[in-house]
């Protein structure tokens, strides 16, 4: 028996259990993109490259969040947001960490999966009905401005790395795009085929965060970030502090591997981890904006290294070692930068002082997470063993930069030739204009 119908009208488009269906494969697109973006991090050399994916990482953590809690909303009372993935598209997405260069995963990222996860949204858009299903659309609207501008963004990174890299990249560029065109593309609604399997790609073994972080071959190799000595003048209390802020790339690179060394843990420790890893590179690029005024070179008037890391990875810490070791740093550092923060101030050095009242502000928020999820992974545990766990991973750190300066293998020396060298000039300066240093 069919139902009357005024004037034709029949709007029904994309039903419930279908649009929750498709926002169930953009959000593990989307998670997994954050989580491969995170694991590299630590592998990737090129600065502009490193620099751009934290805050992309972290836009993902946003989409991926914004699709998980829609789809629960859709799918209420079942909550398999994270089980009975598509199987192709998990095994197409664990292959991205599985390059061999940061041109190879640039493009995985920025050439292959970021462009089809545009078409894949428009298309979403397209087939689903915007009043009905108006809360998607609002979410995918939004996410579409930040996968676009990666997608733009990406052309000008990788314009940054070498033509022969790029080039031998290709092949693997094109492994990719096929190997996510045999599972129906991003929503599974394209032709499927057999995946490119005969490809010396598909052998790869599985990624692992390295034992040394990267870094920009146009880079001076470096051990240690500061030097041994503490500041003299209030210029030299400005370029030290500032030299800090810029290593503090190596404070989004932990964060970025925990995304991937952690598999099975809550979803807000991944949201709060992408944060954390943004925010660091932030940090870091406060440094280095200031640097870059003063006349610094980056990585070649002053260090760039990862000694924290390096000093956990040689003393054989793990990364539960590494999360009570960046909670250490943290823990004391409301305090410590409100005090610098006042102390810029008083030098009319507002720029280091903003920096810095902007850091102290999200290191409060991450002791939060340090916190949390040290007592997460430590369970019943917890109250008995974090002190010790924070106090001794503090200690690799300390006990690693002591050796180095007692052994000589600092190698501090050719910096600080530049650094005395670039503020001795700027003193210079500074009294034949009759300023203020």
């Amino acid at each position: 028996m069919s139902s009357d119908r005024f004037q034709g009208l029949e709007h029904p488009r994309r039903g419930v259990d279908a649009s929750a269906n498709l926002l169930k494969r953009l959000y593990l697109v989307e998670r997994e993109v954050m989580r491969a973006l995170g694991a590299w991090h630590i592998s990737i050399a090129n600065w502009e490259l490193k620099a751009a994916t934290p805050r992309h990482l972290w836009h993902d953590s946003l989409h991926a969040d914004a699709l998980r809690g829609r789809v629960l909303e859709l799918r209420y009372p079942k909550r398999d947001v994270d089980v009975d993935h598509d199987p192709h598209l998990v095994g197409f997405l664990e292959q991205l960490t599985r390059a061999d260069s940061d041109a190879e995963f640039a493009l995985g990222i920025y050439r292959v999966v970021k462009p089809a996860l545009v078409t894949a949204y428009e298309g979403y858009l397209a087939g689903g009905d915007d009043l009905d299903d108006a809360p998607s659309f609002y979410h995918i609207s939004h996410i579409l401005i930040d996968e676009r501008e990666h997608v733009a963004e990406a052309s000008t990174l990788l314009d940054m790395l070498p033509k022969d890299e790029l080039e031998a990249a290709r092949p693997w560029e094109d492994y990719l795009r096929a190997s996510l065109a045999a599972v129906g593309g991003v929503l599974g609604e394209g032709p499927r085929g057999p995946a490119p399997d005969d490809s010396k790609y598909a052998r790869r073994a599985p990624y692992e965060i390295p034992a040394r972080a990267a870094r920009d071959p146009r880079f001076w190799p470096a051990t240690v970030e500061s030097p041994l000595h503490p500041p003299r003048t209030p210029r030299e209390e400005q370029v030290w502090h500032a030299i800090e802020h810029a290593n503090e790339v190596w404070a989004a690179e932990i964060p970025g591997a925990f995304l991937w060394h952690w598999r099975d843990m809550p979803w807000s420790f991944y949201t709060d981890v992408a944060r954390w890893s943004y925010d660091e590179m932030r940090h870091s690029l406060m440094g280095v904006r200031r640097l870059n005024e003063w006349g610094f070179e980056l990585g070649v008037d002053y260090p760039m290294v990862n000694d924290p890391y390096q000093a956990a990875v040689d003393q054989g810490a793990g990364m539960l070692e590494m999360l009570a070791m960046l909670y250490s740093f943290e823990k004391d550092a409301p305090p410590v930068k409100q005090k610098q923060k006042k102390h810029f101030e008083s030098l009319e050095d507002s720029g280091t002082a903003q920096d810095t009242d902007y850091d102290w502000a999200d290191e409060a928020i991450h002791l939060r997470f340090g916190y949390t999820w040290l007592q997460h992974l430590l369970g019943p545990e917890a109250k008995e063993r974090m002190p010790a766990l924070v106090s001794e991973s503090n200690g690799l750190w300390t006990k690693w930069l002591a050796e180095r300066w007692e052994r000589g293998e600092d190698g501090y020396g050719p910096f600080m030739e530049r650094i005395e060298a670039k503020i001795g000039a700027a003193e210079a300066a500074s009294r034949a204009g009759g300023s203020v240093p």
